[in-house]
């Protein structure tokens, strides 16, 4: 096994670098041989090396000066210094360097073997991992169905057609969507389903091999229906295991009354769907509706004063047709903000999907107009910067749903806080490149608690008091940024959130 391992050993003291050579040599290591450093960067950049074992004190090149280049082409690469000063700066840097030894001259033999040994086992068992993933890649790149390994912690593997569903480029990404996979499948009667490995593995054996299924939510929030095999790996008390789903609709089964069955379960999670849509949507409106009132009370107030004034001066016999005229003006003016907050509103609510070609900076001002005097009740200022006239294809009642939604969240982070209404600010950065527009919302509202913030986007998680919040908005606003092709995320800055989405400047679909 060590005989598949290559040293390049760097030593400038030549009695050195022959006993310690010929000792790695003897213990089955192929060791190539270099006297400083300028000439072990050319055998590395010509040569497959392993291990790297150096001296730090060497002419023409140091050892540190070597191993920063070598970073710089492999920044993986295993380094083991060997060196006869007992330097602590060496050491710190050593450490900076992520050099996986550091050892003293003398050095004795088994110690020297002990450390490569050590080196060489976490090596080849990466090798291994990789060798491992590449067949695993190999195998799921020819299959249509969506696979992925796991232990049901973590996907440790996944297909293409399983990225692709998923709408995702890493792992990372999924993860942070589902706490553990199993928060993928939704339980419903008829399904195969489970909190825990163990009870989901346990409905999964209880089935007939004909009627194992599972049902998944789409990132475009649309039920889908799969046939599930699960395969354990070989080596059973690893923990892993094979899972490989097949749509339904791909399934060629004679038995059409299960078909039917299926089918109508999948309806009936589209209903609960749409029903979670609405609630989202209700549970907006209630606060718009407080809003409409709020922004109706000034001119409703200013057209009362007006007329009372009239009437007064009219019982007085001092009313005028000039004096009329400018308060019929007034009237006017404030019975046309009426129409338009109310006509604001109407477009909000108006239950039409339209795709729109549209600059984000103008769905951010008709947002802010709909909620002027939310902001303004809450003294929360805001600003808007940057390519505000981006233009990216988007539902724009849909985004302004979900722009809605984090405003709301802020407001109400402000007031649960106490935060001095002399700081609140909420500002919107848009920037773009060549494919994508990245709008970032942030607050100083003192951030998200951390025990919250990794599963802020699943449903029923709120943030807010106890009868305060439903859990939908969030969970919601990834739903509709993700039917939109587009993604959401968030993290802490150093004064409070900040929401970043992206989105597609056109649509792929």
């Amino acid at each position: 096994m060590l005989q598949k391992i290559t040293v390049l050993y760097v030593e400038d003291d030549n009695d050195t670098q022959e006993i310690t050579a010929s000792i790695m040599e003897r213990a089955g290591y192929r060791v190539l041989r270099a006297e400083d450093g300028t000439r072990a960067l050319k055998l590395y950049e010509n040569s497959c090396v392993d291990i790297v074992l150096t001296d730090i004190q060497m002419p023409r090149q140091n050892g540190l000066e070597l191993v920063a280049k070598l970073r710089r082409i492999n920044p993986d690469q295993p380094i083991i210094f060997l060196t006869a000063y007992n330097n602590f700066e060496y050491l710190i840097k050593a450490l900076d360097m992520h050099a996986q030894g550091y050892l003293l001259k003398p050095v004795g033999s088994r110690q020297l073997l002990r450390k490569l040994d050590e080196v060489s086992q976490n090596l080849l068992y990466k090798k291994h991992y990789q060798n491992h993933q590449a067949l695993l890649e190999t195998i799921f790149a020819k299959q249509r169905s969506l696979t992925f390994t796991t232990d049901f912690q973590k996907v440790t593997f996944a297909s293409r057609s399983f990225m692709e569903f998923f709408q995702i480029e890493t792992l990372e990404q999924f993860h942070r969507q589902y706490e553990y996979p199993l928060q993928a499948f939704v339980c419903q009667e008829g399904f195969v389903c489970g909190k825990s490995a163990e009870e989901f593995l346990q409905t999964y054996e209880e089935k007939p091999e004909q009627d194992r299924y599972v049902s998944i939510i789409s990132p475009m929030f649309e039920p889908k229906a799969f046939q599930i095999d699960i395969t354990p790996f070989k080596e059973r008390e690893c923990g892993l295991y094979i899972i490989t789903l097949t749509d339904i609709s791909t399934l060629k089964t004679k038995n059409t009354l299960t078909r039917l069955e299926l089918e109508k379960r999948v309806r009936q999670l589209e209903e609960q769907g749409k029903i979670l849509t609405q609630q989202s949507k209700m549970a907006a409106m209630g606060e718009m509706l407080d809003a409409v009132a709020h922004q109706w009370k000034q001119p409703l107030g200013v057209i009362k004063m007006h007329t009372q004034m009239m009437e007064y001066d009219n019982e007085n016999g001092d009313l005028d047709p000039q004096e009329i005229s400018q308060t019929a003006a007034v009237i006017e003016k404030q019975i046309d903000h009426l129409v338009d907050t109310l006509e604001d509103f109407r477009n909000f609510f108006r239950p039409v999907e339209k795709w729109e070609n549209t600059a984000v900076g103008e769905v951010i001002d008709q947002t802010l107009r709909l909620l002027k005097d939310t902001l303004m009740k809450n003294s929360i200022q805001v600003f808007s910067k940057g390519v505000l006239g981006a233009r990216v294809d988007l539902l724009s009642n849909e985004f302004k749903h979900v722009l809605i939604n984090i405003i709301n969240n802020a407001t109400d982070t402000f007031n649960d806080r106490g935060i001095d209404t002399m700081q609140r600010c909420l500002n919107f950065l848009v920037k773009e490149t060549d494919k994508e527009v990245v709008l970032t919302i942030r607050d100083n509202a003192g951030g998200i608690e951390e025990g919250v913030i990794d599963t802020l986007f699943n449903a029923n998680v709120t943030t807010k008091a106890e009868g305060k919040g439903t859990g939908i908005g969030l969970y919601m606003s990834k739903q509709i940024i993700q039917k939109m092709e587009g993604r959401i995320s968030v993290h802490n800055s150093s004064e409070g959130a900040c929401f970043v989405i992206t989105l597609p400047k056109s649509r792929l679909h």
